[in-house]
């Protein structure tokens, strides 16, 4: 494991899985977010509190979620060549600096040159053939709230969905919307402060 310079980004080793997911466990992150506000096909709010409790048993990709995994360097190819654009930081671990608990893994940072400051983030996501009609008006609202829950842990304005709709690309640009980011924040919050902590003192679990 490294850390950035900015103290907030850390890179664990490609088979330090373990390490990821206790740093993980520490925080809310934004596939987290998804499931709190009930739209993750994987995953609901019990599921996220048994989870940061260890309670949930052996972590395990599923065949969908490995190939979305092995798929991230390809999108990344393509991102950049379709962009003129760099990506870097992939896999950064972030934390808030004044919230411990808001956590994000960044698929990557976007810049105009490889030692440039960041333009924002990269995410990525790989859907079923024909899915690119469904995101023609607007990112799904269940990846629009991890793509937002990003920008506010990573503190930036603007993002790139990389998506691969079976074999045809398409990338997406993401703006802060720091309305939304509230709304996310307040929930998080209120779900970590109100249930998290709870359980470390015997007190039951209510969604």
């Amino acid at each position: 494991m490294s850390t950035t310079t900015d103290e907030r980004s850390v890179f664990f080793d490609a088979d330090d899985r373990p390490g990821w997911l206790a740093w993980r466990k520490q925080g809310i992150g934004a596939s987290d977010v998804s499931a709190l506000f009930g739209m993750s096909p994987f995953a609901s709010p019990m599921s996220v509190y048994m989870d940061k409790q260890g309670l949930s048993g052996p972590d395990s990709d599923s065949d969908y979620m490995e190939y979305g995994r092995r798929a991230e360097p390809m999108i990344s190819g393509y991102l950049e060549d379709r962009t003129g654009l760099f990506v870097v930081d992939q896999q950064a671990a972030v934390t808030h600096p004044a919230y411990p608990w808001h956590r994000a893994t960044l698929d990557g940072r976007v810049c105009e040159h490889p030692d440039g400051d960041p333009l924002g983030v990269a995410e990525y996501k790989t859907t079923e053939r024909g899915t690119e009609k469904d995101w023609a008006e607007a990112i799904p609202d269940a990846y629009a709230i991890q793509v937002q829950w990003q920008l506010h842990v990573d503190q930036a304005d603007h993002a790139w969905v990389g998506v691969m709709h079976g074999r045809v690309f398409r990338y997406y640009e993401v703006e802060r919307d720091d309305r939304s980011i509230s709304m996310l924040v307040e929930r998080v919050d209120q779900f970590w402060n109100d249930h998290v902590p709870k359980a470390t003192r015997g007190e039951p679990f209510i969604v």
